[in-house]
């Protein structure tokens, strides 16, 4: 179950990283202009195929899980995780306020890793977790 939290986790990393470089396109040449390059370098189509990509294994990912363990509550929580990944650059650009951006950057990068690792029992948790605290801290 590590492995799989693992890979979720890097799904949504990535999906939020990749559609926030598609949005802050305009104000990136304007502060960041190494990301600029780095992003027409790989082009700005390859990222925005990449994050559909990315997210839509994400969201297969997260009905794998719901459909082998049904759970209204994990349902919600994974559902929650993916729109604040995605709505933090688009839709409700949560990144726009200062605390909901700091949830919805915290969530996608976090949120799933520590979600699996919690619904198979504290103890899981305590004893597959210090690696993970250790670089959260």
């Amino acid at each position: 179950m590590f492995g799989f939290s693992a890979v979720l986790w890097l799904l949504h990393s990535f999906g939020t990283e990749w559609v926030n470089r598609l949005s802050d396109r305009v104000e990136d040449q304007v502060n960041r202009p190494e990301r600029t390059t780095l992003c027409e370098l790989a082009g700005y189509d390859t990222i925005r195929r990449a994050a559909i990509g990315v997210w839509a294994s994400a969201l297969a990912l997260d009905a794998a899980w719901v459909a082998r363990e049904p759970s209204p509550v994990l349902a919600v929580l994974l559902a929650v995780a993916f729109l604040s990944g995605t709505n933090y650059s688009y839709g409700l650009r949560l990144k726009r306020h200062r605390i909901l951006a700091l949830f919805a950057l915290t969530l996608p990068n976090t949120g799933p890793l520590l979600l699996s690792l919690v619904w198979n029992g504290p103890s899981y948790f305590f004893e597959r977790s210090g690696p993970v605290l250790l670089v959260m801290g």
